[in-house]
């Protein structure tokens, strides 16, 4: 079982290993006491064709599609910087603001293409409130950073510790563990 003791809580793991499905399942079962916001795949016929961004509060924007013929791009998708600010950006600045629990899914290439956005990452992490967030397993300086952090726990997330990671999260959360 991880030591969750630290403020900050980080998931990592390979692509598809269950990362996103253990924050929206914290998430759900925190209610209002968080906010922040999780990724969506967008899939058409059975392929994927880019990513939502969906805060807590409802607000949906897109992150990045194929069919998209503007702003950075990374592999066959273009980044949308826009939506990333005014939904990704802009829940974690509410979630600090109010004192709930940020839930940040992800910290990935995508959108740390924005300055703004890794700015507001670099302030939540540095502020009182709990994080609970994904961060990309292959390492860049960002983020290989925010892993090295006094105040991190890095959970690897696996096929064989994923299914009982929401309830210890939770547990650490509602225990009052910091």
């Amino acid at each position: 079982m991880p030591d969750l003791s630290r403020k900050n809580i980080l998931l990592t793991g390979p692509p598809g290993v269950g990362k996103t499905m253990i924050i929206m399942n914290v998430a759900k079962a925190l209610g209002e006491k968080a906010d922040g916001f999780y990724t969506r795949e967008l899939r058409e016929r059975g392929r994927r064709i880019g990513f939502l961004l969906v805060s807590l509060d409802g607000t949906e924007g897109l992150l990045a599609h194929v069919d998209l013929r503007h702003g950075p791009r990374v592999g066959k998708y273009f980044v949308n910087l826009e939506d990333l600010e005014s939904v990704g950006t802009a829940s974690l600045h509410r979630a600090t603001r109010s004192g709930k629990i940020v839930i940040l899914d992800e910290i990935g290439r995508m959108e740390l293409l924005s300055e703004g956005f890794t700015r507001e990452v670099q302030r939540v992490m540095d502020s009182p409130s709990r994080v609970l967030a994904t961060v990309r397993e292959k390492g860049d300086s960002f983020c290989d950073s925010l892993k090295r952090r006094n105040d991190v726990t890095l959970v690897r997330v696996s096929e064989l510790n994923r299914d009982g990671l929401p309830d210890i999260i939770l547990s650490a959360i509602s225990s009052g563990q910091r």
